[in-house]
């Protein structure tokens, strides 16, 4: 399963409580989907291991950092120093550890007094990698400035670089704690692999590219439809926008337009049933990373609009027959015109109607009940047997006839 951790119990080294840690943390989150904080796509590495034995725990930042920033934006420097001077997407630490600390990089009570401007880190180094400590260091980034994930990636590396072609970091943990060796480098039967202390601190719906949102969404009843309106994104190269809708009816999102709308209005024709409609709109973007190339969303905006109305249609009608007539009472509702079709070339565009037919035979009558926005159709199968007159013998001054009508209804 993709599950993420965002824990500040337990952690005495910073002043404030753990529910003011965690609004700091989700306003944040916030701010980086919303790409209100953007920071330069680049990575940094702070390696105080080096090849130890041929383990290279580092590797696990060179590996996922290249498909995901670029080669040439990938620099070997230090994980305080640099985060503290600028913004990096991505950081990878690793030292000798304790469960509060690891040699050459920091300790809990350096990110107690940070503020360091990266988004995603890695950590590696001994014991920290128990995260329920006391001052644990890995759930100590996420406490502080801009850090939102932390893993701890070197026994084993943690495979991250899909989110180059838009999945989420949730995806790349949960193949790496699932991995079997085969699939990837990092075989789970060496050192720790698939221990349980393997997990995501942080958000794991989070993805390495972000598209600004649109803004200002607002969606207005009109008569029988909703216009929707919105301020565009203001991210480059933008291919248009997708809108999705949800009621009382459909309670998962709908995506309403076949093909992005390029400009940023759009009207929602004939709103079938009665609630509360709420529409999203997103941002669509042409994403081009060192990985390839994916069509991005940003995160939706939304808006809502009340509609009273019913309009769906419902068709229905009753059949009485007598000899070869019948008798045909509407029941439907929502419609306010009428379609009727008898099976024989015989039509009708009356409310109730009837009809006598000329020959025997099966029939099938049709109802299309229609407003200016719905249609809907009902059927019903009838089958006509006419004998007819049949003289029989003469008794008596009292000639005796026989008529034999049959109607079926299906």
């Amino acid at each position: 399963m993709q599950v993420g951790r965002v824990d500040f119990a337990n952690l005495p080294s910073f002043t404030v409580t753990e529910q003011t840690l965690l609004k700091n943390y989700l306003d944040k989150d916030h701010d980086f989907r919303m790409k209100i904080f953007s920071p330069i796509k680049r990575a940094t590495i702070d390696d105080n291991f080096g090849y130890f034995g041929g383990e290279a725990f580092a590797a696990s930042g060179y590996k996922n950092f290249s498909p995901l920033v670029g080669s040439s934006n990938v620099i070997a420097g230090d994980y305080f120093g640099d985060m503290t001077a600028g913004t990096y997407l991505w950081a990878y630490g690793c030292g000798g550890g304790t469960y509060t600390s690891a040699s050459g990089i920091g300790s809990t009570s350096n990110f107690a007094t940070s503020n360091l401007q990266g988004v995603f880190s890695m950590l590696f180094g001994s014991y920290f990698g128990d995260w329920d400590a006391t001052d644990n260091f890995l759930r100590a980034a996420l406490a502080q400035g801009k850090v939102l994930t932390n893993v701890w990636s070197g026994r084993v590396h943690y495979q991250l670089h899909h989110m180059g072609l838009g999945e989420n970091i949730g995806y790349g943990v949960m193949l790496t704690q699932n991995n079997l060796g085969s699939a990837y480098f990092g075989s789970p039967t060496g050192i720790t692999g698939r221990w349980i202390h393997h997990g995501l601190m942080g958000d794991p719906t989070l993805k390495n590219d972000v598209v600004a949102p649109v803004s200002n969404v607002t969606a207005t009843k009109a008569g029988n439809n909703c216009n929707i309106s919105w301020s565009a994104s203001t991210e480059t190269a933008v291919v248009g926008y997708n809108i999705y809708m949800k009621n009382d009816t459909n309670k998962v999102y709908v995506k309403l337009n076949p093909l992005p709308i390029t400009s940023t209005t759009y009207t929602d024709n004939c709103l079938l049933y009665p609630g509360i409609y709420k529409y999203m709109v997103r941002a669509i973007k042409l994403e081009n990373t060192p990985s390839g190339t994916y069509y991005n969303l940003s995160d939706g905006i939304a808006d809502t609009a009340l509609n009273n109305n019913y309009l769906k249609v419902n068709a229905a009608f009753t059949v009485s027959a007598i000899s070869n007539s019948v008798t045909l009472t509407n029941t439907s509702a929502g419609a306010t015109t009428y379609a009727w079709a008898f099976g024989d070339g015989g039509t009708s565009t009356t409310t109730n109607t009837a009809h006598t037919y000329t020959a025997n035979g099966t029939y099938t009558i049709s109802l299309i009940g229609y407003n200016s926005c719905n249609s809907d159709t009902a059927k019903i199968i009838v089958t006509i047997t006419s004998v007819g007159i049949n003289e029989l013998a003469l008794i008596s001054n009292t000639d005796v006839y026989l008529i034999q009508t049959a109607v079926a209804l299906y």
